[in-house]
């Protein structure tokens, strides 16, 4: 089945809107057989043989291949496994769905933070390693509600805005691929997703709290 134009089309999703940032509001041609898109939160490499189009290369755009190379080779990398089905059955609970207060960690009460009696500072709770949840493993996904319109999730120690998940979930779907590589290390260092050829790095989001909504069973 023809699938060039999956590509063509989802490019479009990861180019910048913002008038401030002009050389990032077009496909960038690394002419080196890469195409790369970029919002400056999230970027995506992709083969040029992948897509129907040809696109040229932009005058001064950043040196996006040397960042996604550094963070795929960063020496501390996990790897794991993310089943597209997975991230698109907690992304299409989003807004629709509240954890229940049975699920919330009853140390921090689902906030994932613990405050110091003494000095009054707050720290990641031990008991539920800041998801909020009870019994999330390192790897299992936890839904988070920023304020009153902005969701988040996390994956493994790092979050991400569910919107851009949504963008790599939705790629990942169009292309058949059942499966994600995730490569991360520290909870504030971009994250790379991985599948058919195509490499996306996403930077977390840094939330100074974040509620549990819910997590994937």
């Amino acid at each position: 089945m023809e699938t060039r134009f999956i590509y063509d089309l989802m490019l479009n999703y990861f180019v910048s809107y913002d008038e401030l940032r002009p050389v990032m509001r077009n496909v960038h041609n690394g002419e080196n057989g890469y195409l790369y898109a970029s919002d400056g939160h999230i970027m995506i490499r992709i083969k040029q043989e992948k897509c129907m189009k040809q696109y040229d290369a932009v005058h001064k755009y950043p040196n996006a291949e040397e960042l996604i190379q550094k963070a795929i080779n960063r020496k501390n990398n996990k790897e794991a496994v993310i089943k597209t089905n997975d991230l698109i059955r907690l992304l299409s609970e989003v807004a629709w769905r509240s954890i229940k207060n049975g699920d919330k960690c009853e140390e921090c009460d689902g906030t994932g933070e613990i405050e110091c009696e003494r000095c009054g500072n707050k720290s990641e709770c031990e008991e539920c390693k800041g998801s909020g949840v009870v019994n999330v493993s390192n790897l299992e996904f936890t839904l988070l509600q920023c304020d009153d319109s902005s969701y988040c999730i996390k994956i493994g120690d790092c979050v991400y805005k569910a919107d851009y998940l949504f963008i790599i979930a939705s790629m990942a779907q169009m292309c058949q691929a059942s499966e994600i590589q995730y490569l991360y290390e520290l909870s504030y260092e971009a994250g790379i997703f991985r599948f058919d050829g195509v490499d996306i790095f996403l930077m977390p989001f840094l939330a100074d709290k974040a509620n549990a909504v819910m997590r994937l069973k």
